[in-house]
């Protein structure tokens, strides 16, 4: 079992799970590589397990992956998908049964490390932004709706103060914390100076914050 996880409190370990969980909800209907879906995410006080089907819905083999807590939980499905397409990185003597599936214990520091997808990167923003602000000031909703757009670049369609729609441009490769607490910022993004005409019928206003 690999140490990344070790410092990790009993709720932090809850809460990497619970994240996990929001995340791999999309990769039930979506394959996260060919012929591979998510089957499910059982909770695992050693680490982090996630179901796997790959094959035919009817066919095909079961497995039960499970990697150390302390990953990012957004990178976990680009691993997923690199050890089902073939990287093996385990021996088969490490592959056992439970419940009818293959249980292998991934050693997650043998993985190249591989960017994240487009459609990755957005899940993991909204997903974000959609937990710390389902609802804005006075019980209005804060996030309306999004549309990837061209060069990597997400728009997020947000509630104003005054209840109109401001189209905000982020880049998703470098969306992090930093970004993502200036799109949560309605007096950030109040500044005139950030504000354009929009030429989109759905929002009122675009901001561009794709050199932030």
């Amino acid at each position: 079992m690999s140490s990344m996880g070790e410092a990790l409190t009993a709720s932090e370990r809850r809460q990497e799970q619970t994240a996990l969980c929001r995340l791999l909800l999309h990769y039930t209907a979506c394959p996260f590589a060919p012929y591979a879906w998510v089957r499910g995410c059982p909770p695992w006080p050693d680490g982090l397990r996630v179901a796997v089907h790959c094959g035919e819905e009817t066919e095909g083999i079961d497995f039960l992956y499970e990697l150390p807590f302390g990953m990012l939980p957004a990178a976990i499905p680009g691993a997923l998908a690199q050890v089902v397409s073939g990287l093996q990185l385990y021996s088969s003597s490490q592959v056992k049964d439970v419940m009818g599936m293959n249980h292998v214990r991934l050693d997650v520091e043998k993985i190249p490390p591989a960017p994240l997808g487009e459609g990755v990167q957005a899940v993991e923003v909204l997903r974000q932004l959609v937990e710390a602000y389902e609802e804005g000031e006075e019980g209005e909703p804060f996030l309306l709706g999004f549309l990837m757009r061209p060069a990597d670049t997400l728009r997020l369609y947000v509630n104003s103060p005054e209840r109109k729609v401001w189209g905000v441009d982020v880049p998703l490769p470098r969306t992090g914390p930093g970004l993502l607490g200036a799109i949560q910022s309605l007096g950030y993004l109040n500044n005139p100076h950030l504000h354009r005409p929009s030429d989109d019928p759905h929002a009122d206003v675009l901001i561009d914050l794709s050199d932030y």
